[in-house]
């Protein structure tokens, strides 16, 4: 497959009681972060990135004392640029990340991996000549540098993955629809995790893992998002905007009856989102049993 893909807490639910709409909830399995969510670690190369340069305002301490102004210019803008490059790689990273675990994903608009590379080069090509090293010894240096930062990070994605032959405005809409629909069940587990009432939040994460499960097949899917229609622009914003509004209202009156009323709603969600589900899955099964059928016709023509 090929396509793309836009740059594209815990989920720990609080104390507060509820027990109105804890009679009939279901226990979600252990959540995980959802899909599409940042990447909030980064590699230790990467960190390092940052650290190393941090040697360099010393020498701007003694070129100023030393009265070097030119020097003391030349380490501070060296300095600027390898903290650039080191921020540059880790947001890099973290974009390379995202795009690594999509179906479909369009590459980050701005290399970012690679601007850091060519600024580390010019850094430590700045550092050689500084310390007194000739033009081409710094330029050798610098190329040293930036190529060691391409090996050690490697390049950005430069090509979009998805479904072959997704692209221009179906391939926008793939990647709008699919970013929409998981920032929807995020917005929702957030309400539900500031409610205070457990029963009620591990409900919420069940429903999302269950709205995650049909995501995660539009994105391997494209082409069902028709079909699917229903559920991105009706009974997904739906869920999300009823438990905004229900977190407000408990937060400001903890009525037990608007928890009950709430619960209930969760239940239909539930079933819907499990319809949804299945309806997809049936899909599958159907152009299996005729892809079968098929088969056997060939092979009786065969004689086989």
């Amino acid at each position: 497959m090929s396509g793309a893909r836009r740059y594209g807490g815990a989920h720990s639910p609080g104390v507060r009681g509820g027990e109105g709409a804890g009679s009939t909830r279901r226990v979600a399995p252990k959540a995980r972060p959802w899909a599409g969510r940042a990447v909030r670690s980064t590699s230790m190369r990467a960190a390092a990135l940052s650290l190393w340069p941090s040697l360099l305002p010393l020498g701007a301490i003694w070129a100023t004392m030393s009265g070097d102004m030119g020097r003391l210019v030349g380490l501070v803008g060296v300095w600027a640029a390898l903290l650039l490059a080191a921020k540059l790689t880790r947001d890099g990273e973290l974009a390379a990340a995202a795009y690594s675990r999509s179906a479909i994903a369009r590459p980050p608009a701005f290399p970012r991996k690679l601007f850091g590379a060519a600024l580390t080069g010019l850094g430590v090509a700045a550092c050689g000549a500084l310390g007194g090293d000739g033009v081409a010894s710094a330029a050798l240096f610098g190329a040293l540098g930036a190529g060691l930062h391409v090996v050690a990070f490697g390049p950005d994605p430069m090509r979009g993955k998805g479904l072959d032959g997704l692209e221009g405005e179906a391939l926008d809409a793939a990647v709008t629809r699919i970013e929409t629909a998981r920032r929807l069940i995020g917005e929702m587990v957030a309400a539900a995790d500031g409610l205070g009432d457990a029963a009620l939040a591990k409900r919420v994460h069940a429903l999302a893992e269950d709205a995650e499960q049909v995501v995660a097949r539009l994105e391997r899917n494209p082409g069902e998002m028709r079909r699917a229609r229903r559920f991105l622009a009706v009974y997904l914003v739906g869920a999300r905007d009823a438990t905004v509004a229900f977190a407000q209202v408990w937060a400001e009156t903890g009525d037990a009856a608007a928890a009950e009323r709430y619960a209930a709603l969760l239940d239909d969600l539930s079933a819907q989102f499990a319809r949804s589900r299945d309806a997809l899955t049936e899909t599958d099964r159907a152009a299996l049993d005729v892809e079968i059928d098929v088969l056997r016709e060939r092979l009786k023509m065969e004689g086989v």
